[in-house]
């Protein structure tokens, strides 16, 4: 009977050591195939989530962003025109006014002193009237109604007298305003000199 010395041979261990080893590497890279699918689709939701989650607070974040932007300007513009308008008006003239006099309340005549200062107050009108260089002395001759206007004015008083000098006077005179009394008329009498 012969003997198998395969088992004692030193090279055929190396060689099953060597299939052995290869054997084992090829299965785990079997297994490595077999899981990276499902790994690969794992990551595949995991990165379709995220992009999701992104967008969907992005979406988010816009509608609040809008609502501001639509909204500042509305607040800057909430105060109507008119209001505007009405803040800038001045106020109402509040003084109050003198109660007008009841002709009972009247003097009977007019005061000869307020006379004489309304009247003086118009002679550098009277003057002008007069060429220049002319020396003169005339009496005016005013007739007031009860109202105050002036009714009449004659002047006196040479070389004025009946001249154009003396109209331009009466027209100045006429138009004078003295205060009110009650009796019909008054005569008063003013002296100018020139």
């Amino acid at each position: 009977m012969r003997k198998s010395h395969h088992h004692h041979n030193p090279a055929w261990l190396r060689l099953s050591l060597v299939l052995a080893l290869i054997g084992a590497a090829c299965g785990g890279a079997s297994a490595g195939q077999h899981e990276s699918p499902a790994n690969e689709r794992a990551a595949g939701r995991a990165h379709a989530e995220k992009p999701g989650e992104l967008h969907t607070r992005s979406g988010d974040a816009e509608p609040d962003l809008l609502l501001d932007t639509e909204l500042e300007p509305a607040s800057t513009n909430s105060e109507p025109q008119g209001a505007r308008s009405r803040a800038t008006e001045p106020p109402p003239n509040l003084a109050i006014q003198p109660a007008a006099l009841d002709d009972t309340q009247l003097p009977l005549t007019p005061d000869r002193a307020s006379l004489s200062a309304i009247v003086e107050g118009a002679h550098p009108t009277a003057e002008a009237c007069v060429l220049a260089g002319t020396r003169a002395k005339i009496r005016a001759h005013i007739t007031i109604r009860s109202e105050g206007t002036v009714e009449a004015v004659v002047i006196e008083g040479k070389p004025i007298e009946g001249t154009p000098e003396a109209q331009c006077i009466v027209n100045a005179l006429t138009a004078l305003t003295f205060p009110r009394f009650r009796d019909p008329y008054y005569k008063y009498v003013h002296v100018f000199e020139f």
